[in-house]
């Protein structure tokens, strides 16, 4: 059975998103992958009339989500019958989109009527790539994820881009190896306030748990909600470096998660914290602010190589990079909160 990886490439403009997008199933096909690619839902209405302005904008966009939704459950369900392990999912557009296309207000009211929740909905993905040349607003609906990629802007136009979507896609599936790059800083405490002024800015609260694990390795649960929503997740990693590590998740029920915490490591306690998503200036911030704190935070950068350099706002206030200092670990924040 395939073990299926739901990936959105969004923004740019819609003719080259189907270039890009035949260029990619082109590409991991060669690669040994099973490439599906989710047909335009948008297209499919329009040419058949189906319209803002024949049925109204309302109506339009909440059978545009319904399609979206049903056409992926489709494809999902097609999907475990590939043999193939290595299998791709590749959506021209999801289901956040529809919060670029539509006033905020509108977009939550479908929501409300279709019965579905904004994180679970966005989240169901497991990666976005954000296209240059498009509207920040399509960076502003997808904020939030907790993998967003945006691509950025190349001297040799669509193909460098293309050639730069193919190596974060890569870094993203592991391919060849599953491998997290992060830098990380220490930052005064935020203001708050700015932060949830800004339109690509989104917070979740997390509440992480780790588990018994052997030498080298670091397993742990963790619940992600923002007031309604919940999902939980399962994270196994292993260090190569203090910038390099392999980590692996997986996506798991809240019934596994309560079966996990009972292996909950003794010498650790759970930690709480808000995490803010920003995009800024082409790169994704995330920004954790503990309830222990009330001077500094914590802000980590996903990094492709080994030689970026994070660009910050002039609202945060670095005070050091932390990335190789052991003690601004999740694992070790979460042994000095024990009492």
């Amino acid at each position: 059975m395939s073990q299926l990886k739901k990936i959105v490439i969004t923004g740019g403009f819609p003719g080259e998103r189907a270039s890009v997008l035949r260029q990619l199933q082109a590409a991991f096909t060669q690669r040994g992958y099973s490439v599906l690619i989710l047909p335009d839902g948008a297209s499919a209405l329009l040419s058949g009339g189906i319209t803002p302005q024949t049925c109204g904008v309302e109506i339009y966009g909440e059978q545009l989500l319904r399609l979206q939704l049903e056409t992926e459950k489709i494809f999902c369900a097609a999907a475990t019958g590939i043999q193939n392990k290595k299998c791709l999912l590749l959506c021209g557009r999801g289901a956040m989109d529809g919060a670029a296309d539509l006033p905020e207000w509108l977009f939550t009211g479908i929501l409300q009527h279709m019965g579905c929740h904004m994180l679970e909905l966005r989240d169901e993905y497991d990666a976005v790539f954000h296209l240059p040349a498009s509207d920040s607003r399509w960076i502003a609906a997808w904020t939030g994820h907790p993998h967003l990629r945006m691509i950025r802007s190349a001297p040799g136009g669509l193909k460098d881009c293309v050639q730069s979507l193919l190596t974060e896609l890569s870094f993203f599936l592991g391919d060849p190896e599953p491998l997290e790059l992060e830098r990380k800083y220490l930052i005064e405490y935020p203001d708050i306030a700015w932060l949830d002024n800004q339109v690509a800015c989104r917070s979740v609260s997390l509440v992480q748990t780790y588990l018994k694990a052997g030498d080298g390795e670091e397993r742990r649960v963790r619940r992600r909600s923002d007031g309604g929503g919940c999902l939980c997740y399962e994270t196994v990693k292993r260090t190569l470096s203090g910038f390099k590590r392999v980590e692996t998740e997986r996506r798991i029920s809240e019934e596994e998660y309560q079966r996990l915490l009972k292996e909950a490591d003794p010498d650790s306690r759970t930690i709480s914290k808000t995490r803010y998503y920003l995009a800024y200036a082409d790169q994704y911030f995330e920004l954790d602010i503990y309830p222990f704190w009330q001077d500094k935070a914590i802000v980590e950068l996903e990094c492709s190589d080994e030689h970026t350099e994070a660009v910050f706002p002039k609202e945060l206030k670095v005070i050091r990079e932390v990335t190789y200092d052991a003690d601004y670990k999740n694992a070790a924040l979460a042994r000095l909160q024990k009492p």
